[in-house]
């Protein structure tokens, strides 16, 4: 059970020091990266973890990874997810509606069983406003498909 936190952890960690150095770049390509939070209301847990959009592959697409750590109901859980995202803009608002789909990894560790992994489809939604100073917030829905959480609601910061 600790082997997996710690290369979960390790996964985390490698992920991070590839994109924060590289921000300026992420930034010049029209990505962004940052932190979130929220609610997993399946397992009933508290989620923490990190969020990021490279840039574009198609005119109103990015790649958005995102890594969460839940914790509570005596479990954690960590999710790895890549997302494909879509954005609506209407015309002459401030904010950006998306919606995205991609693979989640998935890893519950339970204090009354061992740790188990899966892969499976997440759907998701939100929306992304500006904060200034170049720094953008957003509101997220998760919906998980089969074995993926149910549906967490997170909120983040991108930097």
């Amino acid at each position: 059970m600790n082997r997996i936190k710690y290369i979960l952890f390790s996964a985390g960690l490698a992920w991070l020091t590839i994109i924060i150095p590289n921000s300026e770049a992420v930034a010049a390509a029209g990505g962004a990266y940052g932190v979130r939070g929220g609610y997993d209301f399946g397992a009933e847990q508290a989620v923490i973890g990190f969020q990021s959009e490279l840039g574009k592959f198609i005119e109103l697409a990015r790649f958005a990874p995102s890594a969460d750590y839940g914790f509570g109901n005596d479990s954690t859980t960590f999710a790895f997810n890549g997302d494909i995202r879509i954005f609506f803009s209407p015309p002459g608002a401030s904010a950006t509606l998306y919606g995205g789909v991609g693979p989640t990894f998935y890893v519950t560790d339970s204090d009354r069983s061992d740790a188990d992994s899966k892969i499976g489809l997440t759907f998701s939604g939100g929306i992304k406003f500006g904060a200034g100073k170049g720094r953008n917030y957003n509101f997220e829905g998760r919906f998980g498909v089969d074995t993926m959480p149910d549906f967490r609601f997170l909120f983040g910061i991108y930097f």
